[in-house]
């Protein structure tokens, strides 16, 4: 007998243990908010969206300003040294005609010469230096970040 009660007493429902179950009413009333709820639930996941594009945009246009001014100085390095080489030749050319004026275009030659190297030394420190420690540091954030498997699957 008592192995008979206590057998009787595993099958009982949900309902029979006084466990409340969702009424076909309340279902109705999720289905009606979850519609109501939705041009709501759109817009949000569309702002986080074009925040998340806009996020990226700026980081693309960041990097590739920096690249366009690495570029920038390398040519205004060169320029410069194709200038200092006109100038001088000019210069050197002009010197026997009139002293004065020849010796300027040498000075202004030379002016441009130093300016290039000056130019040239940042495009080897941005290029060289602060690219790479940019990269490192970028990649050391995403290790803090994310931890140390997801960083090294990027």
């Amino acid at each position: 007998m008592q192995y008979q009660q206590g057998y009787q007493g595993a099958n009982t429902t949900a309902a029979d243990k006084g466990e409340n179950k969702l009424s076909t009413g309340m279902i109705v009333l999720i289905v009606i908010l979850c519609i109501l709820a939705s041009p709501l639930l759109v817009g949000v996941c569309s702002t986080a969206l074009g925040a998340a594009v806009s996020g990226l945009g700026i980081i693309l246009s960041l990097v590739t300003a920096w690249f366009s001014l690495i570029l920038a100085f390398g040519m205004v390095a060169v320029v410069l040294a194709i200038v200092m080489l006109v100038l001088v030749i000019v210069g050197i050319s002009c010197l026997f005609t009139d002293a004065l004026v020849g010796i300027g275009l040498i000075g202004a030659g030379m002016i441009c010469g130093g300016v290039g190297i000056l130019f040239l030394m940042l495009t080897v420190t941005m290029a060289g230096i602060a690219t790479p420690a940019a990269i490192k540091g970028c990649m050391a954030l995403g290790r803090k970040l994310f931890g140390k498997e997801t960083a090294a699957k990027a």
